[in-house]
């Protein structure tokens, strides 16, 4: 099922965006955000995605041009983004069709794609979900290794851009006492497994053209 939002859906989300700058680092950046609540070891986050692809391109060895190209042909791969086996079949068969997208994306400023979000999936063992801002609303765009797993979830726009979401701090009432004067209280945001998730509907997939 292909999940679209309007802007008003989508603010009642209530996300904060984490600002970041367009220079190819974005998506690694929200990563290092997303796993350690600070953008500075996107560096790292990089290396071990492009380390993870390299040595999982290396381990396979299974065809898969008939199976998944039959799927990408017909529209039906986002069946593939369901499941971890099924991500592991889509990664599988990228790499195979894209030799050069590793060592270019090992580099620093590179945008990521598909292979790296992927990647970060299956490493982490956690889901992605991509906001993608496009015509005035967003399309969601799921990549599941599993349902009780965390998700993590990115604004993706202006082409190529991400920016990690997280939940926005919510004003809590202070009872009488516990405050001063005009003191507020907020609770801060949730990571891991506390995540806001949409999940899809897995019998019901599309595909989405970005």
């Amino acid at each position: 099922m292909s999940v679209t939002l309007s802007l008003e859906d989508y603010n009642q989300l209530n996300f904060e965006e984490i600002r970041n700058k367009a220079d190819g680092n974005c998506f690694f950046e929200s990563l290092s955000y997303l796993e350690v609540q600070n953008a500075k070891f996107h560096n790292m986050y990089r290396d071990r995605i492009c380390n993870f692809l390299k040595g999982y391109k290396m381990a396979t060895t299974i065809d898969l041009e008939d199976e998944v190209g039959q799927l990408l042909h017909e529209g039906n791969y986002k069946n593939l983004q369901a499941n971890k086996e099924g991500l592991k079949k889509l990664l599988a068969y990228h790499l195979k069709q894209n030799d050069d997208n590793i060592d270019e994306g090992c580099k620093d400023k590179v945008w990521a794609g598909d292979i790296h979000v992927i990647a970060a999936c299956l490493l982490f063992n956690v889901n992605i979900t991509l906001y993608i801002l496009m015509n005035n609303s967003y399309t969601l765009d799921m990549f599941e290794v599993d349902p009780s797993r965390p998700t993590y979830n990115l604004k993706y726009y202006d082409p190529y851009h991400y920016e990690a979401l997280i939940p926005a701090p919510v004003y809590t009432p202070p009872s009488p006492g516990d405050v001063t004067g005009d003191l507020m209280q907020f609770n801060g945001p949730v990571f891991a497994s506390d995540k806001l998730r949409i999940t899809r509907n897995k019998k019901d997939s599309k595909n989405k053209t970005k």
